[in-house]
């Protein structure tokens, strides 16, 4: 039997794609909303969620870049497998899965395996 944790939690960000041929070459506003996963051992809450909510909140909005500032050609996909990348440096070696969308409409899931 496998347990996970899990946390969800919504940042804002500017992204923009320089390579784009429409709207997205130039600053847009979204929400990014992820969902964060990982993998426990037993059912004694050996991660606290709210701890790992704050924990990748604090990512997203710093070391994720997203905590105002334009973020060129930073996709979901590069922004879920940035927050395993740091989650990993705090919870160490585990399954990870995490999910990042555009207000909640399109985005991507990245996992991991360490």
């Amino acid at each position: 039997m496998k347990t996970t944790v899990w946390a969800t939690f919504a940042v804002p960000g500017l992204h923009m794609w320089k390579d784009a041929r429409n709207y997205l070459v130039h600053p847009h506003r979204h929400m990014f909303h992820y969902k964060v996963e990982l993998s426990v051992d037993g059912l004694d809450r050996e991660v606290e969620f709210i701890e790992l909510k704050e924990r990748a909140r604090h990512i997203a909005a710093t070391e994720q870049l997203l905590g105002g500032r334009v973020v060129v050609g930073a996709s979901c996909e590069m922004l879920a497998k940035g927050m395993i990348t740091e989650l990993r440096g705090t919870y160490g070696a585990r399954d990870y899965c995490v999910t990042v969308s555009e207000d909640e409409e399109n985005g991507a899931t990245v996992t991991a395996s360490f």
